[in-house]
């Protein structure tokens, strides 16, 4: 039985639950939320649950059963860690700056 796809609507409501905001003119790639879809799928509870054990091996299974490339997981796996790296920050209390985003300074 397949997994039940979320509505593209409520995409950007997935993300902001997890508070990260999406603005009116954001676009969303739908080709791209498939893909990481497809590779999500493919691991395992335990990978889901722990993505440190995902090595190697384990990577190159994601990728076949997902139908992408090592390099496609590789690029998931470092959202993840970049999202998680966020929420700490942001349970810290501190703003983290997204790439291309000015601060109060007017730096990047």
């Amino acid at each position: 039985m397949p997994a039940q796809r979320a509505e593209p609507h409520l995409a950007p409501l997935v993300v902001h639950r997890d508070g990260i905001e999406l603005g009116q003119g954001v676009d969303v790639d739908e080709r791209q939320l498939g893909r990481v879809e497809a590779i999500v799928l493919s691991m395992t509870l335990a990978e889901r649950r722990n993505p440190e054990i995902i090595k190697g091996s384990r990577r190159a299974r994601i990728a076949a059963g997902s139908g992408s490339t090592v390099q496609q997981v590789n690029q998931v796996l470092q959202m993840r860690k970049q999202m998680e790296k966020m929420k700490k920050q942001k349970g810290k209390g501190k703003m983290p700056t997204l790439p291309g985003q000015m601060t109060k300074t007017g730096r990047r």
